[in-house]
């Protein structure tokens, strides 16, 4: 029993001075809860909304202010329905109203109006919440539901290409990782960085080979969904091979940068999947709108270059916009900004 008492005295004294499993251990799982639990939710609340009035009674202002009110949907004004479609397929907003000038004057006379709501479907559960909301505060016989992109509210369509990014994601980051960590346990990365090549161009030289293998299962995938799925493709190939080489660059840097600091394949690996896996899926828009995030929580989607791509694949695919320039820029800062870390975990690994 003695002996016993003197291994488990051994291993406290280990466990106290090895820190980092100590956070690990304590502080990785509350961090997690904390992110994800306001992060998951199936509530409906602030979702953007656009109006069109063409009614200016005092009546309406209330039925307004009423939607407002309920927290359910967070109202943007327009001047005219040709914006209001515009906005729906920029994906600034997820439903719109159209109200006609007689609607009030109908709703005294009648008993009834009639109101045009259309909602942005191509995330199908989305749409359903939606139009159930809407109906809470208008007969049913007043609304004329239109539902966009995804008529059908088949959820694959929405599914399938955020599963690809996810998996995109998760790929280019793994064999970036496993490449230069397993150069790194077989000592032959020391010996590159002992040579007069610069930092920046070894990890360039290293990317490129990867990002290559990554932008050809882009459309091995691709054509897969497309086959197997019959998602639709209503954008250019063109435009997704063009975006897919943009967002490679910050992901295989994540996954250099992952590599610069880790010192063996398990941790690396481990770290990839904390730090892509689960934010991709749950902090991307992949499952959970961003819109019903906390507003503390929203910036912090800004780093995953998975919730910029999601936007892209999914306005290419079942909206047929071929132009994304915020998204473009977003991924393209990401990358600089991962990649100055991996130059700088480089460094300070050779030094």
């Amino acid at each position: 029993m003695r002996k016993i008492w003197m291994i488990i005295w051994k291993e406290m004294i280990h466990l106290k001075r090895d820190k980092r499993s100590m956070i690990i251990v304590f502080v990785l799982p509350l961090s997690m809860i904390i992110l994800y639990g306001y992060a998951i939710s199936f509530d409906l609340k602030g979702i953007p909304t656009g109006v069109v009035c063409f009614d200016r009674s005092p009546f309406i202002c209330d039925l307004i202010f009423s939607l407002s009110a309920s927290l359910y949907f967070k109202i943007i004004n327009f001047d005219s329905p040709e914006k209001l479609y515009e906005a729906l397929k920029g994906g600034r907003i997820k439903c719109g109203f159209i109200f006609p000038p007689n609607f009030s004057k109908d709703r005294i006379s009648k008993g009834f109006g009639e109101v045009q709501v259309l909602i942005d479907s191509s995330d199908g559960n989305l749409g359903k919440k939606i139009q159930d909301t809407i109906q809470r505060f208008f007969m049913k016989s007043e609304i004329n539901i239109r539902f966009l992109y995804n008529p059908e509210l088949k959820s694959r369509n929405f599914i399938i290409p955020g599963l690809m990014v996810v998996l995109m994601t998760l790929l280019s980051v793994v064999i970036m990782t496993r490449s230069i960590v397993g150069e790194k346990e077989r000592g032959s990365f020391e010996m590159l960085s002992s040579t007069p090549l610069k930092s920046n161009t070894i990890i360039f030289g290293k990317i490129i080979p990867y990002g290559f293998i990554a932008f050809i299962n882009v459309f091995i995938v691709t054509g897969f969904s497309f086959v197997i799925f019959r998602i639709p493709f209503r954008g250019s190939l063109l435009a997704l091979a063009f975006y897919s080489l943009i967002f490679l660059f910050p992901t295989l840097s994540i996954g250099a940068m992952i590599s610069s600091y880790a010192k063996t394949e398990l941790t690396a690996l481990l770290a990839s999947y904390l730090y892509t896996m689960l934010p991709s899926i749950i902090l991307s828009g992949f499952i959970f709108p961003i819109e019903n995030m906390p507003k503390w929580l929203q910036p912090i989607t800004f780093f995953i270059p998975a919730t910029h791509f999601l936007k892209i694949v999914r306005g290419i695919f079942l909206k047929g916009i071929n132009f994304f320039p915020n998204e473009s820029i977003a991924l393209f800062s990401l990358g600089i900004f991962y990649f100055i870390f991996t130059i700088r975990g480089v460094r300070r690994k050779v030094n």
